[in-house]
């Protein structure tokens, strides 16, 4: 491994020769366009060596860390970034980001604070200020967030989305369906057309939640939540054979979901498998699950 990395770093060395420190990070910047992401680190790898006190540098590959998923190095970087310039307001928003993503909530809201204290029209700031709130079940201050975002950015789909999620907690559920209409209208994203089916449920619009949930699993085809809760549109509809399907996808999906098993459970009995029905209730026992009265 060692002998790998040497050479990766001489490679670098080579390919770099001559160069400024600012080429090589417009080089890595324009890799990063492209969605070469690991790519893009290694040039800011050989930019940093160069010019260790260069803000954009560290900011730029804490975006293509955070475009990886390494939240944990993404942060890192965003970090350096502001101790190097201090007022940098994008810095501090995607350090939330990275501190939202990894469930650090109250965190996250001290860096969007300070974003918006930066840049007061900072229309994301908002959003997952708003978003992280309603993580931490404070829905009216969250709902007052998205409020102000949607009053500075009335096409926001992710404000219009967050905001669903808030009114359906509040089981206002005619305007959580609405936002996240206006959500799909803007950008259609898996999210949302789940979150509308789970209104759409609660109104009893068994129809209308199956055809959002297929929507939701044709836009993320390993939402085990979509396929449950597409199980259950079914399962109230009485399609038996469409709901077990949908129940057996989830359960291969996530093995752990109980009520996947008791109503695949039930199903199994109405069509007469009073063996495998036994079964299936069984093991969503044993998995803790517990059939609302």
């Amino acid at each position: 491994m060692k002998k790998i990395i040497t050479i990766l770093l001489l490679l670098i060395s080579v390919f770099s020769y001559g160069q400024t420190a600012k080429e090589i990070y417009l080089a890595g910047a324009s890799l990063y366009r492209d969605g070469s992401y690991e790519e893009a680190i290694q040039k800011y790898n050989a930019a940093i060596n160069l010019e260790a006190d260069n803000a954009d540098y560290y900011y730029d590959r804490g975006l293509a860390h955070f475009s990886l998923r390494d939240y944990a190095k993404a942060k890192t970087d965003f970090e350096m970034s502001l101790k190097l310039m201090p007022k940098m307001y994008d810095a501090h928003y995607n350090l939330g980001l990275c501190l939202y993503n990894t469930g650090k909530y109250e965190e996250a809201i001290s860096e969007f604070n300070k974003t918006a204290e930066l840049k007061a029209d900072y229309v994301n700031a908002y959003v997952y200020r708003g978003a992280s709130k309603y993580s931490l079940s404070k829905d009216d201050e969250a709902l007052a967030d998205l409020n102000l975002a949607l009053a500075l950015d009335v096409n926001s789909a992710r404000a219009y989305y967050f905001r669903g999620l808030v009114k359906y907690a509040k089981a206002n559920d005619e305007g959580a369906k609405e936002d996240y209409t206006k959500a799909i209208e803007l950008k259609p994203s898996y999210d949302a057309y789940y979150g509308r089916g789970n209104t759409k449920y609660m109104l009893k619009d068994y129809e209308g939640a199956k055809s959002d949930y297929t929507m939701s699993i044709a836009l993320k085809n390993d939402y085990a939540s979509a396929y449950m809760e597409r199980g259950m549109s079914n399962y109230m509809l009485a399609k038996d054979d469409d709901a077990i399907a949908d129940f057996s996808k989830a359960i291969e999906l996530k093995s752990d979901l109980g009520k996947a098993y008791y109503y695949r459970g039930q199903c199994k009995n109405y069509k007469g498998d009073k063996t495998g029905s036994a079964a299936d209730v069984k093991k969503s026992e044993q998995l803790g699950f517990v059939p609302k009265k």
